[in-house]
């Protein structure tokens, strides 16, 4: 079985935002593609909005799951 790679405290973590902005897409598709991947942190919160429990999400995504993930899409 194959071992998880080290936390590197060094490596940069971006925002959803800055991700769409760096692939020029919708932060929702980023959220869709980064929400399961490994190494990104969620953040998330649930806070009461119109007497409903809803679901802040805030994601922090390292470099390296970038760089996975453009990998993935470019083969296809």
């Amino acid at each position: 079985m194959p071992r998880s790679p080290a936390f590197n405290p060094e490596e940069n973590f971006y925002t959803v935002a800055e991700v769409a902005a760096l692939l020029r897409c919708n932060r929702h598709l980023v959220t869709d593609l980064f929400s399961t991947e490994h190494g990104v942190r969620d953040n998330s919160q649930l806070r009461v909005r119109s007497r409903r429990l809803r679901k802040y999400s805030q994601l922090r995504i390292p470099h390296s799951a970038v760089a996975r993930v453009l990998a993935r899409i470019r083969v296809k």
